[in-house]
């Protein structure tokens, strides 16, 4: 994740809570599982998705999650997408 600047577009994965190696390697490569409410048009589930983790992921993979709220300029830029992604699919 050092490779990109501050001036690059935010980089955002999606994933299932049942695809919890997927879950671990994001976390390996710095991703970070955010807090809140929708991100864009997705409704964040991650209290439900916690859950899911903590019963299948190695406890140590597991603790090592990080939870962050999602920075402002993030959510800003994802109210963008979401606009242009609707405009585009009419």
């Amino acid at each position: 994740m050092k490779v990109f600047s501050s001036d690059d577009n935010p980089i955002y994965l999606h994933t299932q809570p049942r695809n919890f190696r997927a879950v671990k390697l994001y976390a390996d490569f710095g991703f970070k599982l955010l807090k809140g409410g929708s991100i864009g048009n997705r409704v964040n589930e991650l209290e439900k998705c916690l859950l899911i983790l903590k019963e299948f992921m190695p406890n140590k993979d597991f603790e090592r999650l990080e939870i962050i709220d999602p920075p402002d300029y993030f959510m800003n830029s994802m109210k963008n997408v979401t606009k242009y992604s609707s405009k585009k699919n009419l």
